[in-house]
């Protein structure tokens, strides 16, 4: 059917058509009959192969995924948007700063139909923001004019001098998002450059433009959790402007959270990476509140289970265990657990090494493969080689490392990818 529309249109050479898209998006003229291809695939997630199936000159999934540019799922990001709290009285702000597709936006009409919504968006992409003017004509009907459109539905940069004026103006109640995953530097103004990740940038100016009392819901990678000392400064800009954070691990064994995967490439990992935590944040003051999930392991037919999940309120006395170091994963019990051993452990395996020591372990850092006590495979990479004094030290953390409880300890702790140091 689109082929057909197409043909029709190169055919008879329709103006009305090429005059509407220039109307709410400029672009060139030979770009025109693309652009409608692009905008027809972009609601759904499956299009864009049929697209390039047929000649159209589409991007391949590879580019798109390097770009960050995967569409959520409706199912999540319907469960997002029941995550917002909206008013009693007046109207209610929302903002996807990254929309693409509108689907969040659409989610929020579905999920409060009989509220005072007023949706915003915006997006660097032209024709992601032509997709969601025609979709918001088409759900608002009269009820809104093509100004307001507009104005509310915009090409811009958010992370940019202008997108921070222009939302600030916007004053939106909250911020729902799925931001591009994607490694790429910042100027010195954004004290989370050091995450060198899209991800958190967006997650900084969030926290900029939603004032005390707003909310933050956002699908975001697993490495703002649990990542290194990059992500350091993430963790810390949350625990001084979040009330309260509620948190969802997800992650991809076996099960996808989005259909077609979704691309993080970070240092020397440049693979398919679909773990995700699901943030609800409430901005405000004081000390901040958590909610919190295990990480998430499910099967694609458990899907619906999966996502009725819900985050388990945290025990006062576990909340000490969200650092600027680490949010740990874990429900109300694994964390009461944690804060026992790290409690109650009359010695850390760090307190024990010994630079010298005769006595050697070494730890294939992707653990389900390989430790080894005394054999050396230190020729192999991502290879931790640890060393003790005695050998009984040495069998002591054997024992432990290949232990249920350790495997534990990193699925509260680790990236759910591979050992590093800090977790051993």
């Amino acid at each position: 059917l689109l082929s057909t529309v197409i043909e029709e249109v190169l055919a008879t050479g329709t103006r009305r058509l090429a005059d509407l898209i220039s109307e709410l998006v400029l672009l060139p003229k030979d770009g025109r009959v693309r652009s409608l291809a692009e905008t027809m695939s972009i609601h759904d997630v499956t299009m864009d192969l049929f697209l390039r199936d047929h000649g159209l000159g589409f991007e391949t999934w590879s580019e798109r995924r390097g770009r960050g540019i995967h569409y959520t799922p409706w199912d999540l990001a319907v469960w997002m948007a029941g995550r917002l709290r909206p008013h009693e009285d007046g109207a209610y702000r929302v903002l996807d700063p990254a929309m693409g597709c509108g689907i969040f936006l659409l989610a929020c009409r579905e999920v409060f139909r009989d509220r005072d919504i007023h949706l915003f968006g915006g997006d660097i992409d032209p024709v992601a923001v032509f997709s969601t003017r025609l979709q918001m004509r088409e759900i608002h009907g009269r009820g809104i004019t093509d100004g307001k459109i507009r104005s509310r539905f915009v090409e811009v940069d958010y992370l940019s001098e202008s997108g921070l004026d222009l939302w600030r103006g916007a004053d939106p109640d909250a911020v729902i998002m799925n931001p591009p995953y994607v490694s790429q530097s910042i100027d010195r103004s954004f004290v989370t450059r050091g995450a060198k990740n899209l991800a958190a940038y967006f997650g900084e100016r969030s926290l900029e433009i939603v004032d005390s009392g707003g909310q933050i819901v956002a699908v975001v990678p697993i490495s703002i959790a649990t990542g290194g000392k990059r992500y350091s400064a993430v963790r810390q800009l949350i625990l001084d402007k979040a009330s309260k954070v509620s948190v969802k691990h997800v992650d991809i064994v076996p099960g996808y959270l989005f259909s077609q995967g979704k691309y993080e490439g970070s240092g020397a990992s440049r693979s398919v990476s679909a773990r995700v935590s699901i943030y609800d944040i409430g901005v405000g003051e004081g000390v901040t509140a958590f909610e919190s999930t295990r990480f998430i392991r499910w099967m694609t037919h458990q899907r619906s289970e999966m996502m009725s999940i819900e985050p388990e309120e945290i025990g006062a006395e576990e909340v000490c265990l969200f650092t600027p170091d680490c949010f740990p994963m874990g429900g109300r019990l694994d964390l009461e657990l944690l804060r026992k051993i790290t409690d109650e452990a009359p010695m850390a395996m760090g307190q024990a090494r010994s630079e010298g020591g005769q006595y050697c372990l070494q730890v294939l850092k992707p653990a389900r493969y390989h430790i080894s006590a005394d054999v050396n495979v230190s020729d192999r990479k991502n290879t931790a080689i640890i060393r003790f004094e005695t050998r009984d030290e040495r069998d002591a953390a054997m024992a432990v490392i290949v232990s249920g409880a350790f495997f534990w300890y990193w699925r509260c702790h680790g990236n759910g990818m591979q050992l590093r140091m800090k977790e051993i």
